[in-house]
């Protein structure tokens, strides 16, 4: 474990292309997005099915951190739990809505805000002005 250097991680942020998956060993790989996102990923198997855990961004969590929690979740992971599943059911507890309006909104922050210029253009249901 350990193959990847900080100095070519550095590097690589600065460059201005996509960077897919270039693993540090154990199933922790980097990558790096066109829009210049690049983050930590643990990729593993849990039930016969290939997984991945996004652990966080680069470099607000650091190649020796990252280490650190892909080692924790594949503990986990031997241990029979699905940390990528695990990660996803807290967010859906987190989101609690009670009418269809609220279900609505919540979908339109959360997929069409971030991807779209001009968000407001494509409301599900017209929020109260």
């Amino acid at each position: 474990m350990g193959r990847l250097p900080d100095t070519r991680l550095r590097a690589w942020v600065h460059a201005a292309k996509r960077i897919s998956g270039k693993s540090d060993g154990d199933g922790l790989t980097f990558t790096r997005a066109r829009n210049g996102t690049a983050a930590w990923t643990l990729r593993y198997r849990f039930g016969g099915r290939a997984r991945e855990l996004t652990l966080d961004r680069y470099p607000e969590l650091p190649l020796a951190e990252a280490r650190t929690r892909a080692l924790d979740a594949r503990i986990k992971v031997q241990r029979g739990i699905d940390t990528a599943g695990l990660k996803q059911t807290e967010k859906l507890e987190q989101l609690t809505v009670s009418t269809f309006r609220e279900l609505a909104l919540a979908w339109h922050e959360r997929m069409v805000s971030p991807r779209i210029k001009y968000p407001d253009l494509v409301l599900p249901i017209r929020a109260p002005r």
